[in-house]
Protein backbone atom coordinates (compact mmCIF):
# COMPACT_ATOMS: atom_id res chain seq x y z
CA UNK A 1 0.00 0.00 0.00
CA UNK A 2 1.36 3.43 -0.93
CA UNK A 3 2.17 6.03 1.71
CA UNK A 4 -0.70 8.20 0.46
CA UNK A 5 -3.21 5.35 0.68
CA UNK A 6 -1.95 4.47 4.17
CA UNK A 7 -2.50 8.08 5.24
CA UNK A 8 -6.02 8.17 3.81
CA UNK A 9 -6.83 4.84 5.48
CA UNK A 10 -5.59 6.09 8.86
CA UNK A 11 -7.63 9.29 8.55
CA UNK A 12 -10.75 7.32 7.61
CA UNK A 13 -10.32 4.89 10.51
CA UNK A 14 -9.73 7.73 12.97
CA UNK A 15 -12.90 9.46 11.77
CA UNK A 16 -14.85 6.22 12.07
CA UNK A 17 -13.67 5.68 15.65
CA UNK A 18 -14.69 9.21 16.62
CA UNK A 19 -18.12 8.43 15.18
CA UNK A 20 -18.34 5.30 17.36
CA UNK A 21 -17.65 2.86 14.52
CA UNK A 22 -15.28 -0.07 15.12
CA UNK A 23 -14.09 -2.26 12.25
CA UNK A 24 -11.89 -5.36 12.44
CA UNK A 25 -10.69 -8.09 10.14
CA UNK A 26 -11.70 -11.69 10.86
CA UNK A 27 -8.49 -13.71 10.91
CA UNK A 28 -8.29 -17.48 10.49
CA UNK A 29 -5.23 -19.51 11.46
CA UNK A 30 -5.01 -23.12 10.25
CA UNK A 31 -3.64 -25.59 12.78
CA UNK A 32 -1.40 -27.28 10.23
CA UNK A 33 1.06 -25.85 7.75
CA UNK A 34 1.88 -22.71 9.74
CA UNK A 35 5.49 -21.48 9.50
CA UNK A 36 7.80 -22.63 12.28
CA UNK A 37 8.39 -19.63 14.57
CA UNK A 38 11.88 -18.40 15.38
CA UNK A 39 12.52 -16.95 18.85
CA UNK A 40 15.22 -16.98 21.55
CA UNK A 41 16.00 -20.49 22.85
CA UNK A 42 15.39 -19.38 26.43
CA UNK A 43 11.69 -18.69 25.75
CA UNK A 44 9.31 -21.55 26.55
CA UNK A 45 5.51 -21.64 26.28
CA UNK A 46 3.10 -23.57 28.52
CA UNK A 47 -0.36 -23.36 30.04
CA UNK A 48 -0.69 -21.00 33.00
CA UNK A 49 -3.13 -21.73 35.82
CA UNK A 50 -5.27 -19.02 37.41
CA UNK A 51 -3.39 -18.89 40.72
CA UNK A 52 -0.04 -18.48 38.98
CA UNK A 53 -1.37 -15.84 36.61
CA UNK A 54 -2.74 -13.81 39.50
CA UNK A 55 0.74 -13.63 40.98
CA UNK A 56 1.87 -11.79 37.85
CA UNK A 57 -0.93 -9.22 38.00
CA UNK A 58 1.33 -7.07 40.21
CA UNK A 59 3.35 -6.16 37.09
CA UNK A 60 1.44 -3.34 35.35
CA UNK A 61 3.45 -3.89 32.16
CA UNK A 62 1.66 -7.23 31.67
CA UNK A 63 -1.83 -5.63 31.72
CA UNK A 64 -3.44 -8.42 33.75
CA UNK A 65 -6.76 -7.66 35.47
CA UNK A 66 -7.80 -9.99 38.29
CA UNK A 67 -11.54 -9.64 37.63
CA UNK A 68 -11.04 -10.44 33.95
CA UNK A 69 -8.83 -13.41 34.84
CA UNK A 70 -11.49 -14.83 37.15
CA UNK A 71 -14.23 -14.38 34.54
CA UNK A 72 -12.12 -15.99 31.80
CA UNK A 73 -11.25 -19.07 33.84
CA UNK A 74 -14.88 -19.43 34.97
CA UNK A 75 -15.89 -19.62 31.29
CA UNK A 76 -13.34 -22.36 30.71
CA UNK A 77 -10.90 -20.21 28.74
CA UNK A 78 -7.22 -21.13 28.92
CA UNK A 79 -4.10 -19.00 28.94
CA UNK A 80 -0.81 -20.00 27.35
CA UNK A 81 2.18 -18.09 28.69
CA UNK A 82 5.64 -17.41 27.32
CA UNK A 83 8.41 -17.58 29.92
CA UNK A 84 11.98 -16.36 29.91
CA UNK A 85 13.21 -18.96 32.40
CA UNK A 86 10.95 -18.10 35.38
CA UNK A 87 9.59 -14.76 34.18
CA UNK A 88 6.25 -14.40 32.36
CA UNK A 89 6.95 -12.26 29.28
CA UNK A 90 3.85 -12.87 27.17
CA UNK A 91 0.53 -14.66 27.00
CA UNK A 92 -2.36 -15.58 24.72
CA UNK A 93 -5.95 -16.35 25.67
CA UNK A 94 -8.03 -19.07 24.02
CA UNK A 95 -11.81 -19.40 24.32
CA UNK A 96 -14.07 -22.30 23.43
CA UNK A 97 -17.49 -20.70 23.68
CA UNK A 98 -19.07 -17.23 23.31
CA UNK A 99 -16.71 -14.65 24.81
CA UNK A 100 -17.46 -11.08 26.00
CA UNK A 101 -15.88 -8.24 24.06
CA UNK A 102 -17.01 -4.63 24.67
CA UNK A 103 -20.07 -2.37 24.51
CA UNK A 104 -22.23 -5.27 25.74
CA UNK A 105 -21.29 -7.42 22.75
CA UNK A 106 -20.11 -11.01 22.72
CA UNK A 107 -17.97 -12.80 20.16
CA UNK A 108 -19.67 -15.88 18.72
CA UNK A 109 -18.05 -18.48 16.51
CA UNK A 110 -18.43 -22.05 15.28
CA UNK A 111 -18.24 -24.87 17.86
CA UNK A 112 -15.44 -26.36 15.73
CA UNK A 113 -13.32 -23.20 16.12
CA UNK A 114 -11.04 -22.01 18.91
CA UNK A 115 -11.26 -18.27 19.56
CA UNK A 116 -7.97 -16.50 20.28
CA UNK A 117 -7.92 -13.12 22.00
CA UNK A 118 -5.42 -10.77 23.60
CA UNK A 119 -2.03 -11.98 22.49
CA UNK A 120 0.30 -9.82 24.57
CA UNK A 121 4.09 -9.55 24.79
CA UNK A 122 5.92 -7.58 27.49
CA UNK A 123 7.23 -4.31 25.97
CA UNK A 124 10.83 -5.27 26.80
CA UNK A 125 10.50 -8.50 24.78
CA UNK A 126 8.77 -7.31 21.63
CA UNK A 127 10.32 -7.90 18.23
CA UNK A 128 11.78 -11.28 19.22
CA UNK A 129 9.16 -13.53 17.64
CA UNK A 130 7.45 -14.44 20.91
CA UNK A 131 3.96 -13.91 19.45
CA UNK A 132 4.76 -16.62 16.91
CA UNK A 133 5.69 -19.03 19.70
CA UNK A 134 2.43 -18.28 21.50
CA UNK A 135 0.47 -18.85 18.30
CA UNK A 136 2.17 -22.20 17.74
CA UNK A 137 1.41 -23.24 21.33
CA UNK A 138 -2.17 -22.06 20.85
CA UNK A 139 -2.51 -24.29 17.80
CA UNK A 140 -1.46 -27.31 19.86
CA UNK A 141 -3.99 -26.50 22.56
CA UNK A 142 -6.76 -26.02 19.99
CA UNK A 143 -5.93 -29.41 18.48
CA UNK A 144 -6.08 -31.06 21.92
CA UNK A 145 -9.57 -29.60 22.31
CA UNK A 146 -10.48 -31.13 18.94
CA UNK A 147 -10.91 -27.77 17.24
CA UNK A 148 -10.29 -27.42 13.52
CA UNK A 149 -8.69 -23.96 13.49
CA UNK A 150 -8.06 -20.79 15.45
CA UNK A 151 -10.11 -17.69 14.67
CA UNK A 152 -9.90 -14.13 15.97
CA UNK A 153 -10.40 -10.52 14.97
CA UNK A 154 -7.82 -7.75 14.67
CA UNK A 155 -8.67 -4.04 14.63
CA UNK A 156 -7.89 -2.52 11.24
CA UNK A 157 -5.58 0.05 12.80
CA UNK A 158 -3.50 -2.64 14.54
CA UNK A 159 -1.03 -3.30 11.73
CA UNK A 160 1.61 -4.79 14.06
CA UNK A 161 -0.71 -7.59 15.22
CA UNK A 162 -1.84 -8.24 11.66
CA UNK A 163 1.76 -8.58 10.44
CA UNK A 164 2.51 -11.00 13.29
CA UNK A 165 -0.62 -12.99 12.44
CA UNK A 166 0.40 -13.29 8.80
CA UNK A 167 3.79 -14.63 9.83
CA UNK A 168 1.94 -17.39 11.72
CA UNK A 169 0.06 -18.44 8.58
CA UNK A 170 -3.16 -16.51 9.22
CA UNK A 171 -5.34 -14.95 6.54
CA UNK A 172 -8.23 -12.48 6.40
CA UNK A 173 -11.59 -14.20 5.93
CA UNK A 174 -13.93 -11.21 6.29
CA UNK A 175 -14.71 -8.17 8.41
CA UNK A 176 -16.84 -7.43 11.46
CA UNK A 177 -17.64 -4.31 13.41
CA UNK A 178 -20.19 -2.35 15.35
CA UNK A 179 -21.58 1.13 15.74
CA UNK A 180 -21.80 2.41 19.32
CA UNK A 181 -24.44 5.09 19.84
CA UNK A 182 -26.86 6.17 22.58
CA UNK A 183 -25.64 3.42 24.89
CA UNK A 184 -26.26 0.67 22.35
CA UNK A 185 -24.06 -1.24 19.93
CA UNK A 186 -25.27 -2.28 16.48
CA UNK A 187 -23.14 -5.09 15.07
CA UNK A 188 -22.46 -5.78 11.41
CA UNK A 189 -20.35 -8.19 9.37
CA UNK A 190 -19.42 -8.92 5.77
CA UNK A 191 -20.46 -11.99 3.80
CA UNK A 192 -16.98 -13.44 4.36
CA UNK A 193 -17.36 -13.24 8.14
CA UNK A 194 -20.84 -14.75 7.86
CA UNK A 195 -19.48 -17.72 5.91
CA UNK A 196 -16.95 -18.28 8.71
CA UNK A 197 -19.70 -18.29 11.36
CA UNK A 198 -18.07 -15.36 13.17
CA UNK A 199 -19.96 -12.38 14.57
CA UNK A 200 -20.51 -9.86 17.32
CA UNK A 201 -23.78 -10.42 19.16
CA UNK A 202 -25.66 -8.79 22.02
CA UNK A 203 -26.51 -12.27 23.32
CA UNK A 204 -24.03 -14.54 25.11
Amino acid sequence: MSTFRQLITRIALAAARRAGIRIARVVVRPLEGSPQPAAPDAIRCRLVKEAELRLWSFDPALQLNEAQLRSAFERGDVCVGAFDRWRLVGYEWLGFRATPHAAGLWVQFRPSDCYMYKTFVHPAYRGLGIAGLLNAAGNEIAARHQRERVICFIDLKNSASWQAAKRSGSFTAGYVGYIACFGRAIAFRTAGASRQGFRFSALS
